[in-house]
């Protein structure tokens, strides 16, 4: 209570929660009594809401995300956004009481060139005006790895030294690089060292096809080079 007086009672409530609402009673009593009541509703605006990948996204499948605003009143409006553009969901609510939890559920086909991009969920209420409460998320798609080898340039020559490098994509991306000659095992004078093989010196002994090899949980690649020492 912040004032009283003959004529006027005032009270203030700080700390507003849903528990407050209701029917305020203001009673005059006199030979008769009289009353009048003041109704409370409160407003609770969300928070940033929250996204879980429920079916992990591997190229060539789907992806399905969930988004999340767990407590609201009236129930947020949640919206997914891609680059810009709304990507329709499948909108859940549940009533918890005096508030409600909201989720958005989207399916969406994804590749490799989906990997890393943009997406956000925003919550909207009224209690927020224009404003918005946006949860941001990037994208994360498995796919098999690529492999490719970058020849020297050139002609390659008794004692001249030869310099392979692998270029691998994939994600996950291999952590082990394998090298190879076919039919063969590889020169004494080779050294690899990761995505690179080198051999010193070389022969027409060291002619041949060379392989690198890489894989992950979702794919296995190679490519070759074929040397020709003169």
């Amino acid at each position: 209570m912040v004032l009283f007086t003959p004529r006027l009672v005032r009270i203030t409530l700080t700390n507003v929660s849903v528990s407050d609402e209701g029917g305020y009673f203001c009673q005059l009593y006199t030979d008769s009594t009289h009353h009048q009541v003041a109704t409370l509703s409160v407003s609770v605006p969300p928070e940033t809401p929250t996204v879980e990948e429920k079916q992990e996204a591997v190229e060539g499948g789907e992806a399905e995300l969930i988004c999340v605003s767990p407590r609201s009143k009236p129930a947020a409006t949640l919206r997914w956004m891609r680059n810009g553009r709304e990507i329709p969901g499948v909108v859940s609510q549940q009533d918890n009481g005096k508030t409600f939890s909201v989720s958005s559920t989207i399916r969406i086909p994804v590749e490799r060139k989906d990997n890393g991009a943009a997406l956000s969920c925003e919550a909207l209420h009224p209690a927020l005006n224009t404003q918005k409460r946006i949860r941001h998320y990037r994208l994360d798609v498995y796919f098999a790895p690529t492999v490719r080898i970058v020849p020297p340039t050139g002609i390659l020559r008794e004692g001249d030294s030869l310099s392979l490098t692998c270029s691998i994509t994939g994600n996950p991306l291999p952590r082990t690089i394998q090298w190879s000659k076919i039919n063969d095992t590889l020169p004494e004078r080779a050294e690899t060292s990761g995505p690179t093989l080198q051999i010193s010196r070389l022969s027409q002994s060291h002619n041949g096809t060379y392989l690198c090899q890489a894989q992950n949980n979702y794919g296995r690649a190679v490519d070759h080079y074929t040397l020709l020492v003169y």
